[in-house]
């Protein structure tokens, strides 16, 4: 990695290695730490990347006199990634190190609250007190001219007639309607051009006849307007739907001004590249987005409206240029075997994400009413028999076409099926400006991993790399026969021109939840109530953060009754709750409250265990009494002298425990159990009393069958440490007796040794005998043998007689001559009958040796 850190005119550059840079300069050989970045595919919001940097600074290579707090920081990998960020913390210590913290470029514009144009409207009642609100001003984002998006007029000029109806400068405004009536005649309709004579930048409706604005009985009338949105530049209808195009006008468009709608990003902080990518394959896939930006939130909760609606992701992308991604089919990028790759994990919905088999979306919203208009469902019927249903419920307040509303569920919940399988690998190879999103090829056949994966980690190091990817299928991308959207009616209700009022009583409460279909964990909720006012509202919004003053609201949506459950939330964390009625013509005042996310503190009962001899096992069986948010056992081990504790298993989910350790089996010891229950929130009861003590049964002759013993030693299917018959094994080795005499011993360390006589019987071993004297070979008299004595030489003996006749027995030419008898031996090698070379002894009372070779004498 090469670092540059700016702070003012100083610059300074440090790496692992000095390395010179041309056009740049030194790199000095400072960089003490291993700096990795991490990318991932998801939300921008998270929180974001933070390096450590450690520099060698003992020769103050960086002065302390300079103020490093805000400086820039560029990290450049080996492989051509670059991150940038700021300095947000550093020091120093004694030994001359410097630490560094930098943290990434942040995205200011997602914490923006829009639509941030209001209407300030004011009203006298009949006694005359005066009152007024702020209204926001709606956006309105695609429509056609076929399928316009109808929005409520504000009344803000009473005088002239006026009544405003979203920002920007729109396509269209197609239709005007008083009350239910579809207005010809007697109005002018305005787009909200800059160069418009009256709010420019604003569209409006003017009734310029002045007996359409008033109802019969002297209230003003309601006006609403058929509206196709907003102009991106020059593009058409058609192209401004996509959403994708969309998103990058709303970075780029000014926030001041008129016309100022959008978030004002300086085009050289986006990555235009993977906007157009991203647009393209948004066109591609026929995304349309239409709707209506109509109440005011931070902009991060509506670009994930926005991506949601194109199958996309929003993140700061390399050189900190704000990116946009957006999933499509394409090739793999790079193949990946286990040649260049070190596994980490693989497995199936193992370790991210969840998986869903079941899903339904609703859109189409209109805000006249409050309503989502339509739906669009998916279905996986074999998913959902092997692992019951999973559903995914989702809104979209920016689709109302079905087929779009079709193709994102379909892939939302087939992604996750197909995603659930995983693999985390480490390499030193990345294919060239790789990005989340990547497709890959992986081949591991050994492991069961083939087939393209999509990348949703990328962690990039200098030298290695960690890649998380899930698999991937171009069937994510199809979908299914959308059904058949069913209009909603075009014309307006009545609309009330009175605010709804607030409510009251909000009371709040924690519950605890818990995750059957993960670890079981509790998971605190927030449920309450309030008292409605008096009078007509179409429903209640409720919205929740953490802390006393959340800096972001979640929606909960809204609700017809008055009871509502938010979550999950922290346990020990304060949360507030705020609640306000709304009509059509706008929301009430909000009531709040605020409350700690709860815990489950109640302690389990204490269970009881008794343990039993299994074969080559331990048993373990606990009985507990009835307790709902049981999670699990702890089980502990002892001797029965109460030493050696240890704990055998934790979270144990059975009440049934076979322990077969290969310890307590190897020992042949006795042991005790207890036991202690685990809640869902981690709370423990008390040990329940030692079991009495047990050992495990060995396995016996009887119990050996032509199966193979499963997950047990040699040793235990052979009765260690007891005789039988005679032979016995144990820790040190074999031992066999004979009539109480031990005739042999194998130590499992130096040499075996045996005792007695061993005599095998002749005609098996062709004659020999062994004892403790040697071993002796008979021939065909007693007097011709082979002896090998254990105490002195070898003798072999060809034929022996009395007396002093000689006979002679010949073996391969060799003549053998002697008797024991007279003392006198000799050696002849014979010929052709001849002698050739025969050599005497003669022993009796004077050495005489001679030699004869063929006639000669010596």
């Amino acid at each position: 990695m090469k670092i540059t850190i700016q702070s003012g005119i100083n610059i300074w550059r440090v790496a692992g290695r000095t390395v010179p840079v041309d056009g740049v300069g030194i790199y000095q050989g400072r960089l003490l730490s291993e700096v990795r970045m991490t990318k991932q595919l998801a939300r921008v919001g998270n929180t974001p990347i933070t390096l450590p940097i450690n520099i060698r600074n003992n020769d103050a290579f960086i002065s302390s006199s300079i103020d490093l707090w805000g400086a820039d920081v560029t990290v450049v990998s080996d492989s051509g990634y670059t991150w940038r960020g700021k300095i947000t913390a550093y020091d120093s210590d004694g030994g001359g190190i410097m630490y560094i913290t930098a943290t990434e470029k942040s995205a200011p514009e997602l914490l923006i609250k829009f639509p941030d144009e209001v209407a300030r409207l004011v009203t006298l009642d009949e006694n005359f007190h005066v009152s007024a609100i702020n209204v926001t001003l709606p956006m309105v984002i695609g429509g056609t001219v076929e399928k316009p998006i109808l929005v409520k007029g504000i009344l803000i000029d009473k005088t002239a007639g006026i009544y405003l109806l979203c920002v920007g400068d729109n396509h269209q405004i197609a239709n005007v309607y008083r009350g239910t009536e579809l207005l010809t005649a007697g109005f002018a309709a305005y787009t909200g051009t800059a160069g418009q004579a009256n709010y420019p930048g604003f569209a409006y409706v003017q009734l310029t006849d002045e007996s359409l604005r008033k109802n019969d009985d002297g209230s003003y009338v309601e006006i609403s307007a058929d509206v196709v949105g907003l102009k991106l530049g020059t593009h058409t209808i058609e192209e401004c739907r996509n959403g994708a195009r969309f998103l990058l006008w709303l970075l780029k468009t000014a926030r001041e001004g008129v016309g100022g709608w959008g978030l004002g990003i300086a085009e050289s902080d986006i990555d235009l590249d993977a906007f157009n990518t991203a647009i393209s394959r948004v066109d591609a896939a026929g995304l349309k987005m239409d709707g209506i930006f109509y109440f005011r939130q931070i902009a991060q909760s509506w670009i994930d409206q926005i991506c949601h609606a194109i199958r996309g992701s929003y993140s700061i992308g390399d050189n900190g240029k704000r990116r946009l991604f957006v999933n499509a089919s394409t090739a793999s990028r790079k193949t990946y075997t286990k040649k260049n790759i070190k596994l980490l994990r693989y497995g199936k919905g193992a370790y991210t994400g969840q998986v869903f088999n079941k899903g339904k979306i609703e859109f189409g919203f209109n805000p006249l009413v409050g309503q989502f208009t339509q739906t669009a469902q998916y279905e996986d019927a074999t998913s959902i028999g092997a692992i019951d249903e999973q559903e995914f419920t989702g809104q979209s307040y920016l689709v109302r076409e079905m087929a779009t509303g079709k193709s994102l569920i379909d892939y939302t919940c087939k992604k996750s099926l197909i995603g659930a399988t995983k693999v985390y690998f480490e390499t030193k190879e990345l294919p060239d400006d790789c990005h989340e999103g990547d497709i890959i090829t992986v081949d591991y056949p050994e492991k069961g991993i083939s087939g393209t994966w999509q990348i949703n980690i990328l962690d990039i190091g200098d030298r290695k790399h960690r890649i998380e990817a899930e698999k991937f299928s171009d069937t994510i991308f199809v979908s299914g026969t959308p059904g058949t959207a069913i209009d909603w009616s075009q014309d307006p209700p009545i609309v009330s021109p009175f605010l709804p009022g607030a409510p009251t009583g909000l009371d709040l409460l924690t519950v605890i939840d818990y995750d059957s279909a993960g670890d079981g964990a509790a998971r605190p909720f927030i449920e309450g109530t309030f008292t409605p006012p008096e009078g007509k509202y179409l429903g209640a919004a409720v919205f929740w953060g953490l802390g006393a003053e959340p800096e972001t609201w979640n929606s909960h949506g809204s609700i017809r009754g008055t009871t509502f459950r938010v979550g999950p939330v922290k346990a020990g964390q304060l949360y507030t709750v705020k609640v306000h009625l709304f009509n059509q013509s706008g929301p009430s005042a909000e009531i709040t409250g605020s409350i700690v996310g709860g815990s489950h503190t109640e302690l389990p009962p204490a269970p009881t265990a008794t343990a039993s001899a299994g074969l080559g096992c331990i048993v373990v069986n606990i009985a507990m009494p009835a307790f709902s948010a049981l999670a699990g056992f702890d089980i502990q081990r002892q001797t029965s002298a109460g030493a050696e504790l240890t704990t055998v298993v934790s979270g144990h989910r059975s009440t049934f425990f076979p322990d077969d350790s290969p310890s307590i089996i190897a020992a042949y010891g006795t042991y005790q159990y207890r036991v202690r229950a685990v809640s869902n929130s981690r709370q423990t009861s008390a040990w329940s009393a030692w079991t009495t003590s047990v050992s495990a049964t060995q396995a016996q002759s009887k119990d050996i069958t032509a199966n193979q013993i499963i997950a047990k030693d040699f040793r235990t299917a052979c009765n260690v440490g007891c005789a039988q018959n005679g032979v016995m094994f144990n820790a040190a080795g074999l031992q066999a007796w004979c009539g109480g005499v031990k005739t042999v011993d194998i130590p499992v360390s130096g040499s075996p040794s045996f005792s007695g006589t061993i005599t095998a019987s002749i005609g098996n071993i062709g004659g020999w005998d062994i004892s403790s004297s040697g071993i002796r070979k008979y021939g065909e008299t007693t007097a011709q043998y082979i002896w090998l004595s254990s105490s002195g030489c070898p003798t072999i003996v060809v034929a022996g007689y009395a007396a002093t006749a000689a006979s002679y027995h010949t073996f391969g030419g060799c003549l053998f001559n002697g008797t024991w008898l007279n003392d006198r031996w000799g050696i002849v090698l014979r010929a052709g009958g001849n002698n050739l070379f025969q050599v005497h002894s003669c022993i009796d009372g004077v050495t005489n040796l001679c030699a004869q070779i063929a006639g000669w004498n010596f």
